[in-house]
């Protein structure tokens, strides 16, 4: 995953999605709501990277979605 996408993350026994920052300062996931503080990830940390989002849609743009 490259740094700036958005992406599904597990933290912690917490899944996330928000986008993936790797800079000098360290490894953050950082909200696009700026509301929310971002989360720095440490070496400690239990981290995974479920996937990366590619797009959204809406409900009714989904073939049987009710």
């Amino acid at each position: 995953m490259s740094n700036g996408e958005i992406g599904i993350f597990y933290l912690n026994g917490n899944t996330y999605i928000k986008e993936l920052h790797d800079g000098p300062d360290g490894v953050y996931l950082v909200s696009l709501n700026e509301k929310y503080h971002p989360i720095q990830i440490y070496e400690s940390d239990s981290f995974k990277i479920f996937g990366k989002v590619v797009g959204k849609c809406k409900g009714a743009e989904i073939p049987g979605f009710h």
